[in-house]
């Protein structure tokens, strides 16, 4: 799992709820960025695009209860919720179906959002919705840095053939892996069998020299990857807890 350790702990339970177990190897480290406070006060909605997003502005502040908010999907409406915002109207995963969402339950009348987002983004939401008549502006909260090294331990993994897939949620990471050159010296030799991409964006962020074979869920969403790993592992007619044994799941 390519996630940071807070976030990518949904998905190693979900994961080990098909039998599967795996180790967590970040490629971005998130920072706070200081968010200006008055652009984001007469906020009517907050559009969350990622559970970073959410955390880095409550780690700056509350959020007012009287401003709609909008998630993603079900990840970051989940992590609204874990603060006690259980009210969000929720995406399908991607923003494409976040600004049908939108376009469909706010008028450009109802007031100004603002797209709480880290530095770099795929789409930028409030340009977006300005351009269909909205009053939008975007708050920055946070950046992702990729790393630039992977553990001695997760390399040996692979070497030993132990790790069947990894498991990419964002592009940029996907970038950062297959830009690490110990992880091209390694798998260049003896490619990983699987990159399991959220969806077909970030697979196309894969080296394929890298993977045998790479793959993307139906949906952006945690549960449709782990449905797709689990039909994979089906097809191929794996016993995954025999065959994946990574050496250790310590630092989720």
């Amino acid at each position: 799992m390519t996630q940071s350790a807070p976030h990518a702990r949904g998905t190693v339970e979900a994961l080990a709820g098909i039998g599967v177990s795996g180790l967590v190897e970040p490629m971005l480290v998130t920072r706070d960025l200081p968010i200006d406070r008055d652009e984001a006060a007469d906020a009517a909605a907050l559009v969350f695009t990622s559970a970073n997003g959410v955390e880095a502005l409550l780690r700056q502040g509350q959020i007012s209860d009287n401003v709609r908010l909008y998630a993603v999907g079900p990840q970051t409406a989940a992590c609204l919720a874990q603060h006690g915002y259980r009210d969000a109207v929720v995406g399908e995963g991607d923003a494409d179906s976040l600004l049908r969402l939108i376009f469909s339950t706010w008028r450009p009348t109802d007031g100004k959002i603002v797209h709480v987002s880290g530095k770099h983004v795929k789409c930028d939401i409030a340009l977006e919705l300005r351009s269909w008549g909205y009053k939008a502006s975007r708050a920055t909260a946070y950046v992702a840095d990729q790393v630039e090294d992977v553990r001695e331990t997760t390399l040996d993994a692979f070497r030993s053939g132990s790790l069947l897939g990894v498991v990419f949620v964002s592009r940029r990471a996907a970038n950062a892996f297959c830009a690490i050159a110990e992880v091209q010296e390694v798998l260049g030799h003896k490619p990983c069998r699987f990159a399991f991409c959220l969806s077909e964006y970030i697979a196309g962020g894969i080296n394929e020299r890298l993977f045998s074979d790479i793959l993307w869920s139906v949906r952006p969403t945690r549960e449709a990857l782990v449905h797709r790993i689990e039909t994979c592992l089906a097809d191929l007619q794996l016993n995954a807890p025999q065959h994946i044994q990574p050496a250790t799941t310590e630092n989720v």
